[in-house]
């Protein structure tokens, strides 16, 4: 993270208000654009923990999820969440939020049609949330239940989510990391 994004999180950790400084209106666009993808992504989290925690769709993952020997104490630690099948459940939770439409390509979850129109990247997966060291949601890991190609498939580069900088899992490992 830059230095500018650790102050923001060791203030809002500690409840500090920073002062305002003083941004060019692009500067001003880039802070709000990544702060819009940041909450964008908690929702979305939020969207699909739930569709885990559904009795009907998320019953089978949630079979799947124990076998594998995640407990629910992994499952709610790493946020992990389920995205049913279909072609468009995430578009129609971003029109039901009137999240704009630019906001939600930018965010690489919906992927345009060759057509017209948007279809879900994440398609009957079990979702993995990508943190960063803050905590902020920057991507989503996807695994099928099934043999379909690719078993596995992540979030595209986004302003948040840079793919060689980011390792899944480093904000659950700082703290050991640190003791050790």
């Amino acid at each position: 993270i830059s230095f500018f994004e650790a102050v923001q999180s060791l203030a809002r950790r500690y409840g500090i208000n920073l002062p305002e400084r003083n941004m060019s209106p692009a500067q001003k666009k880039v802070v709000s654009q990544r702060q819009q993808l940041f909450d964008l992504n908690r929702q979305v989290m939020s969207f699909f923990t739930g569709q885990l925690s559904d009795h009907s769709s998320g019953q089978i993952v949630r079979s799947y999820l124990e076998k594998r020997g995640f407990t629910q104490e992994i499952i709610t630690q790493f946020g992990l969440g389920f995205a049913p099948d279909g072609w468009d459940n995430l578009v129609g939770f971003f029109r039901k939020l009137n999240i704009s439409q630019s906001l939600a390509i930018n965010s690489g979850l919906i992927v345009p049609r060759q057509n017209k129109g948007y279809y879900d990247r994440f398609r009957n997966r079990v979702i993995f949330p990508i943190f960063d060291v803050t905590n902020q949601i920057i991507g989503f890991g996807g695994r099928v239940l099934d043999d379909s190609k690719p078993k596995y498939l992540n979030s595209p580069e986004t302003p948040v989510y840079n793919k060689s900088r980011s390792l899944y899992g480093a904000h659950a490992a700082k703290k050991k990391s640190r003791e050790t």
